[in-house]
């Protein structure tokens, strides 16, 4: 992401004027940076800066149930090994699924256990922003945060990268996480 991940103070103006990542820039740290073991560009919803309101995030929905504070991520399928992501149920989604923009969903934890307290989630529809999904996976809990507080990584739903851009052709300022060799 193009800005630091903790910020305890306004940024600066230099930070604030830094142009937004792009998957062309990871492709360009693939290609041109021979220690590249893989690249993960994603979009997050929304990460707000210091001092802003947050966004509001796409609810999601499975029945009677709904959940407000998730993180709708569109990510590539390498993302399950660059970020070491420890599958629980199901599977991550595949590459075709990405080409294909389909309407698939890996959850984390604690959308799992808000949207599906009693039952399987996998091969369940779930509904993101007005958009069914298909569970594809579920995600193991996270450790804790700092002083054990909630991991936001368990509020995190992942949908392939073109699904997600197809969804939200307006939000471009990706990240980008690289595993070198």
């Amino acid at each position: 992401w193009r800005y630091p991940f903790i910020m305890t103070s306004k940024p600066s103006a230099e930070i604030l004027n830094r142009k937004p990542l792009s998957l062309a820039d990871a492709q360009a740290i693939e290609r041109e940076v021979p220690a590249v073991e893989y690249v993960y560009a994603g979009i997050p919803y929304h990460i707000p800066m210091p001092g802003e309101v947050p966004e509001a995030p796409p609810e999601v929905r499975y029945r009677d149930r709904a959940m407000n504070r998730t993180q709708l991520i569109g990510n590539f399928p390498v993302a399950e090994l660059v970020m070491n992501v420890p599958i629980a149920e199901g599977r991550y989604f595949n590459e075709a699924e990405n080409f294909h923009r389909a309407y698939v969903a890996v959850l984390a934890f604690n959308v799992v256990e808000a949207l599906f307290p009693a039952e399987d989630p996998v091969g369940k529809s779930i509904n993101v922003a007005g958009q069914d999904f298909t569970v594809v996976g579920t995600v193991k809990k996270q450790k804790a945060g700092p002083f054990g507080s909630e991991n936001q990584e368990d509020n995190d739903i992942f949908i392939p990268y073109w699904t997600f851009h197809k969804m939200f052709p307006s939000k471009d300022d990706h990240f980008i996480i690289v595993r070198m060799r």
